[in-house]
């Protein structure tokens, strides 16, 4: 095992677990990755001394360049992350409230102008403005920018984003794993 890696946790009682997510149950009743009461067909129960299974962290990429995309995504999901892909910022935020948790959303900030608005009724022209969505959604959400004008990136991140960092394309795969292992 390398050093970096967590042991494996071993439960010592019969645990209820979240089946979507492999995650214990809380004792209120609720899962703490999807936040929602499970009836008993969306559990399971883990025995006492079973390991406690690893689950691979979900990343969305929302990106209209789709060889870029798809590089993106090859990389994280050989890195043993599980990728879902967007190619514009409505498609891309209807998936995030549809599949949510995602431990990391990753943007481009310019889009090839998609649906002009998603079923919520917000517009979406740029990444940050999909950040913004996001963000109301859940105001702690991991996100990152990439972007070939990161300078207008930047601008245009008002200060409820503004933490948002925003990578100036091209960049190495080593900086958006680092953004990742932050999160």
């Amino acid at each position: 095992m390398r050093e970096t890696e967590a042991a494996p946790v071993v439960v010592k009682v019969d645990t209820l677990m979240c089946a979507d997510w492999d995650v214990p149950i809380n004792s209120n009743g609720l899962c703490p990755a999807c936040g929602i009461s499970h009836d008993m067909q969306s559990t399971y129960i883990l025995k006492a001394g079973a390991t406690m299974p690893k689950r691979k962290k979900k990343i969305l990429i929302v990106d209209d360049d789709i060889d870029l995309r798809e590089g993106i995504a090859r990389y994280l999901q050989m890195a043993g992350y599980e990728v879902t892909q967007e190619s514009d910022g409505h498609m891309g935020f209807e998936v995030y409230r549809e599949c949510y948790p995602f431990e990391f959303v990753l943007s481009d900030f310019h889009f090839t102008p998609g649906r002009r608005e998603s079923s919520c009724g917000c517009v979406i022209k740029n990444g940050a403005d999909l950040v913004r969505e996001i963000r109301k959604l859940v105001p702690s959400q991991p996100m990152a920018i990439i972007s070939g004008e990161a300078k207008i990136a930047n601008r245009a991140l008002d200060a409820s984003v503004r933490d948002v960092p925003v990578l100036q394309k091209p960049f190495r795969m080593k900086q958006l794993l680092g953004l990742l292992q932050k999160a």
